[in-house]
């Protein structure tokens, strides 16, 4: 999971922040460049926060069906309460964080949320390197009937043209930077990492204007 997180945070340097994507995002919500580039920071390093439960760290085998969901309640509340982003914010990065599985969009979770305390550890130990330390508790437990609530509220929130627009502009990062990481863990590249990573390569930076 370390290392996940990490070349994700690789890939988000090289792809969008040094290519001064941050610009179009503080464009777009009216946010300082700075206050864009830790959004950006913060919804890729915990888009898979919602492996952190403990019932998918005690048994990785079973793997880690509706952890997007899981993120997306997480990160909202962490954003809110530890970073304090305001809601509008903070709903915009959840409902990116928990679509980046788009198939899942119909999805509801069947069990509650246990913080598996090492993930947490681990996780706030990347996020002081990257220059963004959250020293706050993170939720140690949620019924999977607050997170099937918000999840719910979250879907009523994505459908509006407007919404959807922000949402996708922090959903495009975490897909691509999700992908690129999970297949160089994999040790081959996916069919769609071959095409970002030779599509990419030919461009100096994204186009903010």
């Amino acid at each position: 999971m370390r290392e996940h997180i990490e070349k994700s945070l690789r890939w988000l340097k090289k792809l969008f922040i040094d290519r001064g994507y941050s610009k179009r995002i503080s464009r777009e919500l009216k946010l300082e460049i700075e206050a864009s580039e830790i959004l950006l920071k913060l919804s890729v390093a915990l888009h898979d926060l919602g492996k952190s439960n403990t019932i998918f760290q005690l048994n990785v085998k079973r793997g880690f069906m509706g952890h997007e969901i899981y993120s997306g309640y997480l990160v909202e509340r962490i954003l809110k309460e530890c970073y304090k982003f305001d809601n509008y914010i903070v709903r915009i990065i959840g409902s990116a964080v928990s679509l980046h599985h788009h198939t899942q969009i119909r999805r509801q979770i069947k069990g509650d949320f246990k913080m598996f305390p090492p993930c947490e550890s681990m996780i706030k130990e990347i996020l002081s390197l990257e220059g963004i330390p959250c020293e706050a508790r993170w939720p140690a437990f949620v019924s999977r009937e607050k997170i099937n609530y918000w999840f719910d509220e979250m879907r009523n929130f994505f459908r509006k043209s407007m919404n959807l627009r922000r949402v996708y502009l922090f959903l495009f990062p975490i897909m691509i930077c999700d992908n690129l990481a999970a297949s160089s863990r994999e040790g081959y590249p996916s069919i769609l990492s071959r095409f970002l990573q030779s599509s990419y390569s030919k461009h100096g930076r994204w186009k903010t204007t």
